[in-house]
This record gives structure tokens, C-alpha cells and sequence, in this order.
């Protein structure tokens, strides 16, 4: 900001006073600023000012072509006669009346004589302070080269200036020289600042003209696919080169900041020396406040030009990225038009995997000599280790006897060597991962030709994964190689600053030297394999970029042609869930290697679809087998019931192996179940695991087996099954038993067809004691032998069992084949029947039974009739 000074009604005002009394604001470029938004802008002012007003205007030319200002204080008004507010005029008049009484106070004093002979250094200092940035660059242009030559006219006699303020020190006067070099360095750049500007016009309207005339490719299409990469790449450097823009111009603004504050301080002291110069009295030696003054106000409009030289520094900037800008719409829309026009065909994708072919094949060349170049390095610093150590553990040598200075130079060649060695190893590495690189160049490259060739959505969501995870991947590695250059070159730049060191001495610098020429080295290795890293990344981001485009340029026909492949993707995406990861060691060559499985829910519902229909298969197969193996070995039912139960075993733990070995799922996976199983088996499943075991025994030992009648605890029934866990017995009612199988190895179990079919039954007779003995046991066992499943062989046996309390009991054995009975008590039932049929015809009688009762008494029973008719006794009669 600049300072004015004018004389108002025979009294001296200063530009801080005026802005004290009548608020406004200065443009950056020294013109007025109106707070209002419009461009004509009407300020309330009491009538009094009208004069003021005047005489300030001609001090003050208005920022703004047609804007309108009244000094006082602002009020935007609708209507210059009605729309201000009685309660602002009230306010107004406050400092007007405090400025009137001022200019009463002081109205016959007479204006200092210093100050009105410097009045006219103000006046010229005022026009010419700061340029009017809201005019057309080339008259900018103009005034500024005015400017620059005044400037520099002005110091070029700025000595004799000086010499003539008496009030100046030493030191004030080099400021003096040194504010008008700055002045004129501020103009300077202004110069070059505007000159930049009418060239980055120039080029925009060009620009422009260029982008209307533009329709298109000289050629027709379809475009070569270097075309469109060509021009991503140019938008991408100019890209990157806005960026680097735009943090320059934040500098700039950053500068333009500070500048403005700087104002500040300059202002204040300017109107110190004012107020100072017009303390002094006429007959004061005046000269020290006049140069102090002037001083201030030179330091006031230095501050000012460089805010405006920033100002404009920043529009010239702002205008060079708008081109830039403006440059990047015009490639992105020859690169719209390229993209949409281009075709990747297979031939040209052949000829990029050859060339990569090729180019590894050099790389490979280049590692097999890498390889021989190492070992002489290899060699010398194993050689010089060795020789190092036998020195250190004192042992003679034929060319040293192992003294201080030759160990301390054994371990500079050792350390000079082991920076060699390390710059071997990098180089291998380095060629080593850009032999690797390759592979993933031709991947992203076969990736690119599915994505220009019409994909599907699916085709593009795997894609897009695919590649964003090749470009997190990419991005790392290139952090890593980042973070070994930047520690290499910090080891560089020490040994650099040491071999320049003069207070080293000369072995030492010729040390670091050596130092830091292998560090250099190391760097250079890396360069390669950072430059095919850029590459690869650029052909990644390209990759990126079109599959993002493509997928936001699929139709809703296509959308929903594919929406069964959508559907399909997002199962696999949920079968692709991980569940559970688990880490797998192995031992090779007595080092352990581990690796990390993941165990996702799609390879768990496969491994169930797989023990599924294994399971399944199997029991049809052993079904199957189970006739055929008895059909042909002629085996029993039991034996063929082992057979199947063994052969059902061993195919479904070959089921669950297979399952297992094809999904590639490692047995270590259920190693967490151990502890859970273990407590199992050991508790709840004991019982479960004991019937199974038993069910084994019973299996291969056979004391029981399908078919047998056994007797468990009481109960009589036929097996019909051994199973797994328990035995299945019908009783002889039909009712169906589940008998564990530790039950039958643990408890009595009476088998009645272990060795044979032969099981013998009876029946229990008796008869009167007049009965013929032998005639009836004839006749039993006659009706006996008759009954057709008794059987002759052995034969029945009739034996006299006892002299019963009234009957003489007989008892019939027989025996019967159980393969053929049905059911024994219906035998027994039938037996009886008979017998109860043929004794009564042959006169032999059953007995029943008899009971004898024998009364002893000394005295005579009373004995009493009773009539049959009244059923009343008879007192009378008695014997």
C-alpha cells in the first residue's frame, strides 16, 4: 500500500489519517476496493465531506471502470435517497465531528515548509507505486518496462541523493541503494511475469482455434494401438507436470501471503514518520524526520511492488496451468477418439510376447555373465577375510608380521571389498527380478488383449481385481526399491563428504573415495530394473484405466445378457470366502519352509459334495460286491457281512483322502480338532468307540452271527443284524431288540445255534397213579416221532421224571432243526394237543389234581339239614 499526502483547507492529511476517519480498502494494486458486491456503489456520506471527497478523488482513481465511490461510510443503497439507514448516518457524523474540530483547532496554523517541499516526491511516488492489474497485458507490459526504467534512472543517481539528506546513516543509506535494487528486481520479474503471460495468451488462443478446427485423425480408422499409449502417456508427463505447477503456484501464494504482511509494519512506521515530520516546528532542523519519511515511504512502496510482483507471478502461473489444462482436454479427447477406434489383434499380441521373449533371453545372457564377472570379486574377499583373521589371532605370515598397520589395512580392503560383493549381489538381484518382471509384463499384456476384445462383465470384474492387485504388488516393490536407494545414498553422500575432508588424512579420503565410488555402483544397479519397473507400471496403469472404461461402457443389454455370469461370479466370490488359514511346515534339507493355506468355503462345500457322492458310490459298491464275493466264494452271511463292513471302511477313508488330496486342503487344517477329538473319544464317544471295536470282535471272532437265537439277560430272539454299534434280535413276538455290542461280549450270552441248528425241546405230562407206566410212555413217544419236525435222528426219549403229588409225570425230549421250525413253542403246543387226544382214547388218564383232607376231632360234629325249600334250619333235629 502507498501513502498520499495532500493539504485539505490550508491543513495536512496523511493517507492513515484519511483511512482512520473514512473507512475503505485498497485494491493489491493500489486502487480503490469497494466492500460492496455491484459494480456501481453508492456510500452514504454527510454533505460536509462533499469536499473532502473531491480533493481524495484526485489522490485516488476508482479500481473499477464505472464504479462510483463517496468517501464515508459504506452503505449499499437501493435507492441513493431513501435506502440508508438513519441510525449509520448518526454514526457517521461521530468521527466527522471529532475531523471538524481537528481542522478548527489547527486552521490558522501554516502548513510545515518541509513537508509541502516534499509533497511533489509524494505526488509522483503515488502514480507510480504500484502497476493497475486490472488492464490489458501488453499496456501492463508497457507501464512496467516505464517503471523499470525510472527505477533504475533513479539509482543510477541515488548517491548524490543521498549525500544531500545530512540525517542518513551509513547503514540507512546502503538501505536506501538496496530497497531501489529490490524495486527494480521486483519490476524485472514483473517484466518477465507479463512477457510469460503474452506468450501463454498467445498459445491458449491458438490452443483454442486448434480444438475447434480439430475433426479428427488424418488417417481412417482402426488406429495402431501405440497411437492411444503415445497420447496417455503425454497426458499423463503433462499431468504430472501440473502437478509440480500447481505446487509452485501454492509458493507463490504462499509468497503473496507474506508479502501482504509485510505491508503492515511499513504502514505503521510510514505514518510514524508523518505524524513525526509534522510534530516539528519551523525553526527545528528537519532534515533527519524528512529522510526518515522518505526512507519509510521507499520501504512502503518496495512492500507494495513486490505484493503486486507476486500478484502477478501468481496470475502467470494460474494462466500456464489453465493452458496446461486446457492442453489435457484436447489429448483426452484425441485419446477418446483413438480408444474407441482401436484394434489389438492377436498377431500384434504375438509379436509383443516374442519381443519380450527376446529381450529375456538378454536379460538372461546378461545374469550368466553377471555370474562370471562376481566370482574374481567373490574370491578376493574370501582370500582377504582369511588373511584378516590369521593376522588378528596373531599367526605368522611369509609377508607380514601381522603389525597394527597392516591389520588396519586388511580391514579397509575387507570393508572396501564387502561394499564390492554387496554391489555383485544387487546387480544378480537386480537382473534376477527383471527376469521375473517379464513374465508379469506378458500377463498384463494377454490381460489387455481380452479387455480390448469385447469382454464380459465378469471377464472385467476379474480383470480389474486381477489388476489392482498386480498394482498394489507393483507399488511396493517399487517403496522397497525407493527405501535401498535412499540408503545407499546416504552411505554415498558420507563417504563423499569424507573423501573431501582435509582434516582426514590422505589414506582415508582415497578410503571413501573408493567407498563411495562402490556405493555408486550399488545405485547404478538399480537403475535398470527402476526403469523396467516404470515401464511395467505405466503398462499397468494403462491396463487399469481401459478396463475401468470398458466396464463403464457396457449397455444394459449387455449388463443383462451377462447377468447369469454375474450371478455365477458372485458365487464364486462367496464360495471364494475364506474360513480358516493354517500354516503349513515342511522340512527340506533339514530347513523348515512354511506356507499358508487357506481353507475358503467353496473348497469345503466341494469337499462335502465329494465325500457325498463317494459315500454314496461306495455303499452301492459294496452292496453290489457283497453278492458277487458270496456268490462266488461261497461265503455265509456273516463273512460276507465282514467283507462289506471292511471294504465300506477302507472306500470311504479313500473317499476322504481323495476329497482332501483334490482340493489341495492339508491334513494339518484339522490338527485343531485334535484336542476337541481327543477329549471326545476319551468321554463322550468311549461308549460309541467301545461297541465299534466290539462289533469288530464279534465280526472276526463270530461267537454270535446273523441268523443264530441267542439268549441276552433273558431275552430269546433271532439276530438278524451285527452292526456297526449294536446287534438287531427279533424275539419270538416279533418285537425288534437293539443289543450293544459290548453287551454281547461282556455279558452272558446264551447262543442256541452256535455250532449247530439242533436245538432240543420237551414237554411235561403226568397221568393217574392206576395208569400203565409202560403203555404210556410207549404211546408218548409214538405221538412224538409223529409230529414231521421232530426229529428221528436223535430220535425222542420218554423218561418217567417223578411220582407227583397226584399224578405220575413223564417228559418227552425231542429235538427239532430251528433252520426249518419256525417257532419251537408251536411244535411244543401241537405235541400236547395230540398226546391230549391219543391218551384218553388208549383209557389212560390225565390226572388233575387231588387234594386229601383229614379232620381229627374228640367231640361229634354238629351236623343241620337245611330245607331245600325254606333254606331254614331245623332247630329240632340232630344227630
Amino acid at each position: 500500500m502507498q501513502s498520499w499526502v495532500f493539504s485539505q483547507h490550508n491543513h495536512v492529511l496523511n493517507f492513515q489519517e484519511i483511512h482512520a476517519l473514512i473507512p475503505f480498502k485498497l485494491n493489491e494494486d493500489g486502487s480503490l476496493f469497494s466492500r460492496a458486491v455491484n459494480p456501481i456503489v453508492h456510500l452514504s456520506c454527510p454533505k460536509k465531506l462533499g469536499d473532502l471527497s473531491d480533493s481524495f478523488r484526485q489522490f485516488f482513481p476508482t479500481s473499477t471502470s464505472g464504479a462510483q465511490f463517496i468517501l464515508g461510510r459504506q452503505c449499499l443503497m437501493k435507492s441513493h435517497a431513501s435506502s440508508c439507514q438513519i441510525k449509520k448516518v448518526w454514526l457517521l457524523f461521530v468521527p466527522l465531528f471529532l475531523f471538524l474540530i481537528f481542522i478548527a483547532f489547527d486552521v490558522s496554523a501554516q502548513p510545515s515548509p518541509l513537508l509541502t517541499n516534499i509533497q511533489p516526491k509524494q505526488d509522483e511516488a503515488a502514480k507510480n507505486a504500484i502497476p493497475k492489474l486490472d488492464i490489458p497485458v501488453g499496456e501492463q507490459l508497457v507501464a512496467v518496462k516505464a517503471r523499470l526504467a525510472d527505477a533504475r534512472q533513479k539509482l543510477s543517481v541515488i548517491g548524490g541523493v543521498i549525500q544531500q539528506h545530512v540525517g542518513a546513516t551509513s547503514e540507512e543509506a546502503d538501505e536506501y541503494k538496496s530497497l531501489w535494487e529490490r524495486l527494480i528486481q521486483s519490476y524485472e520479474l514483473q517484466n518477465r511475469a507479463l512477457e510469460q503471460m503474452q506468450v501463454i495468451g498467445a498459445a491458449t488462443d491458438d490452443l483454442r482455434q486448434q480444438m475447434a478446427s480439430w475433426s479428427g485423425f488424418g488417417e481412417a480408422p482402426p488406429y495402431p494401438l501405440e497411437l492411444g499409449d503415445d497420447l496417455w502417456r503425454e497426458i499423463r508427463n503433462k499431468e504430472q507436470d501440473n502437478r509440480a505447477l500447481h505446487m509452485a503456484l501454492l509458493i507463490f501464494e504462499n509468497d503473496l501471503a507474506d508479502s501482504k504482511e509485510r505491508l503492515k509494519p511499513a504502514t505503521l512506521a510510514m505514518q510514524q514518520s508523518a505524524e513525526q515530520l509534522n510534530q516539528i516546528q519551523p525553526d527545528e532542523n528537519a532534515a533527519r524526520p524528512r529522510w526518515l519519511l522518505e526512507l519509510n515511504q521507499l520501504r512502503l512502496r518496495v512492500a507494495e511492488v513486490e505484493v503486486a510482483t507476486h500478484e502477478m507471478e501468481r496470475r502467470m502461473m494460474s494462466s500456464r496451468i489453465a493452458e496446461k489444462e486446457l492442453e489435457n482436454d484436447f489429448l483426452a479427447r484425441k485419446l477418446d477418439e483413438a480408444d474407441a477406434h482401436i484394434h489389438f489383434s492377436q498377431q500384434e499380441l504375438s509379436e509383443k510376447i516374442i519381443k519380450l521373449d527376446q529381450e529375456r533371453l538378454v536379460i538372461q545372457k546378461e545374469i550368466m555373465q553377471a555370474k562370471q564377472d562376481d566370482e574374481p570379486v567373490y574370491l578376493e574377499h574370501t582370500r582377504a577375510q582369511e588373511r584378516l583373521d590369521r593376522l588378528k589371532a596373531g599367526s605368522k605370515d611369509t609377508t607380514s608380521m601381522g603389525s597394527g598397520s597392516e591389520i588396519i589395512r586388511l580391514e579397509q580392503l575387507v570393508n572396501l571389498l564387502n561394499v564390492r560383493t554387496e554391489a555383485s549381489t544387487m546387480r544378480r538381484r537386480a537382473l534376477l527380478e527383471m527376469e521375473r518382471t517379464f513374465d508379469r509384463i506378458q500377463a498384463i499384456w494377454k490381460e489387455r488383449f481380452v479387455l480390448m476384445n469385447k469382454p464380459n462383465a465378469v471377464t472385467l470384474k476379474g480383470s480389474l481385481n486381477s489388476l489392482q492387485t498386480e498394482q498394489d504388488r507393483y507399488k511396493q516393490q517399487r517403496d522397497i526399491l525407493l527405501s535401498i536407494q535412499a540408503a545407499i545414498q546416504t552411505k554415498l553422500v558420507y563417504e563423499q563428504s569424507r573423501s573431501k575432508d582435509p582434516s582426514l588424512s590422505a589414506a582415508d579420503r582415497e578410503q571413501s573415495r573408493k567407498l563411495a565410488e562402490a556405493y555408486r555402483q550399488q545405485i547404478d544397479t538399480w537403475i535398470p530394473l527402476q526403469t523396467r519397473l516404470a515401464s511395467f507400471g505405466d503398462l499397468l496403469e494403462r491396463t487399469l484405466q481401459e478396463a475401468e472404461r470398458r466396464k463403464a461402457s457396457l449397455s444394459l443389454t449387455e449388463r443383462t445378457r451377462n447377468l447369469f455370469a454375474i450371478v455365477a461370479d458372485a458365487a464364486t466370490q462367496l464360495t471364494d470366502f475364506e474360513i480358516y488359514s493354517v500354516t503349513d511346515t515342511i522340512t527340506v534339507e533339514g530347513e523348515e519352509i512354511s506356507g499358508t493355506h487357506r481353507v475358503t468355503l467353496g473348497q469345503i462345500l466341494l469337499f462335502l459334495l465329494i465325500i457325498t457322492a463317494g459315500f454314496w458310490i461306495s455303499t452301492h459298491a459294496v452292496r453290489l460286491s457283497q453278492r458277487t464275493v458270496r456268490y462266488l466264494f461261497k461265503l455265509s452271511t456273516d463273512s460276507t457281512a465282514l467283507f462289506a463292513r471292511l471294504a465300506h471302511m477302507i472306500l470311504a477313508l479313500a473317499v476322504v483322502v481323495a476329497a482332501l488330496t483334490t482340493m489341495k486342503i492339508p491334513v494339518t487344517v484339522f490338527a485343531f480338532l485334535g484336542g476337541a477329538m481327543a477329549l471326545a473319544i476319551g468321554f463322550g464317544a468311549q461308549n460309541l468307540l467301545n461297541n465299534f471295536v466290539s462289533g469288530l470282535i464279534l465280526l472276526i471272532e463270530r461267537p454270535v452271527k446273523t441268523g443264530d437265537i441267542v439268549d441276552v439277560e433273558g431275552v430269546t430272539g433271532r439276530i438278524t443284524q451285527v452292526g456297526a454299534r449294536c446287534c438287531q434280535i427279533r424275539r419270538m413276538d416279533g418285537v425288534e431288540m437293539l443289543v450293544p455290542n459290548s453287551a454281547m461280549i461282556e455279558k452272558t450270552v446264551t447262543n442256541w445255534t452256535l455250532s449247530d441248528q439242533k436245538r432240543r425241546a420237551s414237554v411235561t405230562i403226568g397221568i393217574t397213579y392206576d395208569s400203565p407206566v409202560e403203555q404210556t410212555q410207549t404211546l408218548i413217544e409214538a405221538v412224538t416221532r409223529a409230529h414231521p419236525d421232530v426229529l428221528t435222528n436223535p430220535g425222542p426219549l420218554v423218561l418217567f421224571e417223578d411220582f407227583g403229588a397226584s399224578a405220575l409225570m413223564f417228559t418227552v425230549y425231542y429235538w427239532l432243526d430251528l433252520a426249518h421250525v419256525a417257532d419251537r413253542m408251536l411244535v411244543a403246543s401241537e405235541i400236547r394237543v395230540s398226546l391230549n387226544q391219543r391218551l384218553p382214547e388208549a383209557g389212560i388218564v390225565i390226572a388233575h389234581p387231588q387234594r386229601d383232607v383229614y379232620l381229627h376231632n374228640t367231640q361229634p360234629f354238629e351236623v343241620v339239614i337245611a330245607n331245600p325249600v325254606t333254606s331254614e334250619p331245623d332247630v329240632g333235629s340232630s344227630v
